[in-house]
C-alpha cells in the first residue's frame, strides 16, 4: 500500500534563543561566583505538537465518492463511480489504514454513489447506484478484508425517479435525493411499493431530519435554497439561502444542538467561507471563517464528533467548482451555546486541486476522499485540543 505523507511540527519553548546553526563542540561551562549571579533554571519545554497529512491510494478510479466506518467495526467502505466500485479499507490498531481492496459493484457505469449504515438490518449498509436507479443494501463482512461486501437486497427507485445520490435510513423509511429527477424520494425499506416522491428544485444533495420533528430538509445546490418536507402533511417549502451568506449548500447534517447545519460551495469565481445552521424557525445563523487561508474558502460539506463535548466542527474545503479554493480541512471550535468561534485552524490537504470530496472523524484522526486522484487524506494529531487558535487576533474579512 503506497502512502505519502506530509508532517508539520509546532514546537513551544519558553525564552528559547532562535537556532542559528549545528554547534562543533562545546562551550566551557562557567561556574557561579560571589559577582556573577547563577543562570536562572528554566522549566522544561513542553512536549512539541505534531500533526500530519498523509495520503493513501486507492484502486485507480476517475471519481471518489463516500466514505462510512461500518459500525463497530475497523472497516471502512468508499464508493468510486467510474468505474462503479466499492473500496474496502482495514483499520490498524492505530487507526491508520493497513488494507486496502477494491471490488466492482455493478456494472461499470452503475456509479456507486452514496452510503449510510442501517439500524433496521445491524451490520448492514445501504449504497445507491446513480446511473443504474438502484438502492442495495450491502454486508461488509468487515472480518473477510479480502472479500466483496455481498448484496443482501436490491430495490428499484420507482418510475419516474432517476439518479439516486445521497441516503439515508430514518424509520420504516429510506430518504433518498435523486439528482437526475429533482425529486425525493421517501420509500418503505419493508415494502417499497409505499413510497412517495417530492419534486425539489435543481438539485437535491443531501437530507436532514430536524431532530425531534417529523420535518426533513433537503439541500439543493443549484437553487440556492434548502426545501423542508413536512411528512405529516407531505407539505413542502422553499427557505432560501440570503444571497450576503453566500449560494450553493451542499453539506447538510442534524447537528448536537437541535438545529441543521449546511456548508455553502460558493460560485465558480468564489468562496466565502461560510457554513450555518437552520433553527426550528427557519432561522439562520451564519458563520464566516476569519483564517486567511480560509476566508475564500468554497465549504463542502462537515462533520460533528460522534461523542461530547460537541463544541467543535470539521469543514471540508474544496475545489470542486473553484480551481482557485483550496482543498482543505478547517476545525473550527464554539463556545458552549454555538453563539461564537472560538478558535479554528486549517490545514491543506497534500495535493492540490483534487476536488476534495467527504470528511470523516475518526477516534484520532480525520479522513478526506480525494474526488480526482483515487486518494484518501488522513490528518492525525496526538491532541486535537492543540489544534485550537484563538480568532481575537484575526483581521476581519475583506468586504470585496
Amino acid at each position: 500500500m503506497e502512502r505519502r505523507a506530509l508532517g508539520r511540527y509546532l514546537a513551544a519553548s519558553t525564552f528559547a534563543a532562535p537556532f542559528l546553526g549545528a554547534v562543533t563542540e562545546a562551550a566551557p561551562a562557567v561556574a557561579a561566583t560571589a559577582d556573577r549571579m547563577p543562570t536562572a533554571q528554566l522549566p522544561p519545554a513542553p512536549k512539541p505538537s505534531r500533526r500530519s497529512a498523509a495520503e493513501y491510494l486507492l484502486p485507480d478510479a476517475e471519481q471518489t465518492h463516500e466514505m462510512l466506518l461500518v459500525p463497530g467495526t475497523g472497516t471502512l467502505l468508499i464508493t468510486q463511480m467510474k468505474p462503479s466500485g466499492i473500496v474496502k479499507v482495514t483499520l490498524g490498531s492505530d487507526g491508520t489504514p493497513a488494507q486496502i481492496y477494491g471490488f466492482p459493484l455493478g456494472a461499470a457505469d452503475a456509479d456507486a454513489h452514496g452510503l449510510s449504515p442501517s439500524r433496521a438490518y445491524p451490520g448492514l449498509v445501504w449504497c445507491t447506484l446513480e446511473h443504474a436507479g438502484k438502492l442495495l443494501l450491502l454486508d461488509p463482512r468487515p472480518n473477510q478484508p479480502g472479500q466483496a461486501p455481498a448484496v443482501v437486497r436490491t430495490i428499484d427507485v420507482p418510475t419516474g425517479a432517476a439518479g439516486p445520490h445521497s441516503i439515508g435510513e430514518y424509520g420504516p423509511d429510506l430518504w433518498v435525493t435523486c439528482k437526475f429527477s429533482d425529486q425525493v424520494l421517501r420509500i418503505n425499506h419493508r415494502q417499497p411499493s409505499l413510497y412517495t416522491l417530492y419534486p425539489t428544485r435543481p438539485h437535491p444533495a443531501f437530507v436532514a431530519q430536524r431532530p425531534g420533528t417529523d420535518e426533513f430538509l433537503v439541500s439543493q445546490d443549484q437553487a440556492n435554497a434548502l426545501m423542508a418536507v413536512d411528512t405529516r402533511t407531505g407539505q413542502t417549502r422553499q427557505i432560501p439561502i440570503p444571497p450576503e451568506a453566500g449560494t450553493t449548500p451542499v453539506g447538510l447534517i442534524a447537528g448536537p444542538d437541535g438545529s441543521v447545519w449546511t456548508t455553502l460551495l460558493g460560485s465558480q469565481q468564489q468562496g466565502t467561507g461560510t457554513f450555518g445552521r437552520i433553527d426550528a424557525h427557519d432561522t439562520f445563523t451564519w458563520y464566516r471563517l476569519r483564517t486567511p487561508a480560509a476566508t475564500r474558502a468554497g465549504l463542502l460539506h462537515l462533520a460533528f464528533p460522534d461523542t461530547p463535548p460537541f463544541t467543535h466542527v470539521w469543514l471540508l474545503g474544496s475545489s470542486i467548482i473553484n480551481p482557485n479554493s483550496y482543498d482543505q480541512l478547517v476545525r473550527v471550535a464554539f463556545d458552549n451555546g454555538f453563539q461564537d468561534i472560538t478558535a479554528e485552524q486549517c490545514i491543506a490537504l497534500p495535493t492540490q486541486l483534487c476536488k476534495a470530496h467527504r470528511v470523516l472523524l475518526l477516534r484520532d484522526s480525520v479522513l478526506a476522499t480525494e474526488l480526482t486522484t483515487a486518494t484518501i487524506t488522513q490528518v492525525t494529531s496526538a491532541s486535537f485540543a492543540n489544534w485550537n487558535r484563538p480568532t481575537s487576533t484575526l483581521p476581519d474579512p475583506a468586504d470585496d
